[in-house]
């Protein structure tokens, strides 16, 4: 018996960028609004997650993903030390660092467009992707609890979808693909995952979390669409 799934397609990519993770994370911090805000920066961080990621994958993937991790936690350090909680500051660098990356990823290193491939996957290859991807959240919620609003907001912005996808896409298609996948997560993480960040950092405090949460993933299904409509139909 195996399950089947399709991977790299369509509908998965929406749905690995889709702010479900987020709103685990945030719903378990029960958020004080100062962490909120706080974790608003972090979220341009993953642009250079997948700008590093690009950049170092021609050595290799282990090279690569550790490059972009140590990047990632590197600036998440200085972030913490620097104290940047402005709201237009933080929208202003993640717009600013998507665009650019955006461009290099299409005009200068010519990223091709990714089509759906069909995958088998067995039950235990399934239940292994869930036990990993569960247990990266996990561990960001933890470090939530044990670290306080600050080291909290930076693990709710961690990458566990997005460098989970480049992972196991790179054990089952190969670094090649694993690379050009940066190019979509880029432009439907920066449609889905930020501005799903911005709505509950406006309505948690007025809403509470539940309703909250409930009014982002609505808000955010529009954003969903469009990135489709981007990313498989103009082929950007």
């Amino acid at each position: 018996m195996v399950v089947r799934l399709e991977d790299l397609s369509v509908d998965s990519r929406q749905f690995q960028s889709y702010p479900f993770c987020s709103s685990v994370l945030t719903r378990v911090l029960r958020l004080h609004r100062r962490q909120l805000r706080f974790s608003l920066s972090p979220s341009a961080l993953q642009c250079h997650f997948f700008l590093v990621y690009a950049i170092l994958s021609e050595r290799g993937f282990q090279l690569a993903f550790v490059g972009a991790l140590l990047v990632w936690v590197g600036l998440s350090t200085i972030t913490v030390y620097l104290n940047l909680r402005n709201l237009f500051f933080s929208v202003g660098v993640f717009l600013s660092a998507a665009s650019i990356y955006f461009y290099v990823f299409k005009m200068k290193m010519k990223l091709p467009h990714i089509g759906g491939a069909h995958m088998v996957y067995s039950p235990a290859q399934v239940a292994f992707r869930a036990i990993v991807g569960g247990s990266i959240v996990a561990l960001a919620v933890l470090s939530s609890q044990l670290g306080g609003p600050e080291l909290g907001g930076i693990a709710s912005s961690f990458p566990a979808i997005f460098s989970l996808t480049l992972f196991f896409t790179y054990k089952t298609r190969g670094m090649p693909l694993s690379r050009a996948l940066t190019k979509p997560l880029l432009i439907s993480g920066g449609l889905t995952a930020f501005p799903y960040s911005l709505l509950v950092g406006y309505l948690y405090p007025i809403l509470g979390v539940g309703l909250g949460t409930l009014v982002a993933l609505s808000c955010s299904v529009p954003l969903v669409v469009l990135a489709h409509f981007l990313i498989n139909i103009r082929r950007i």
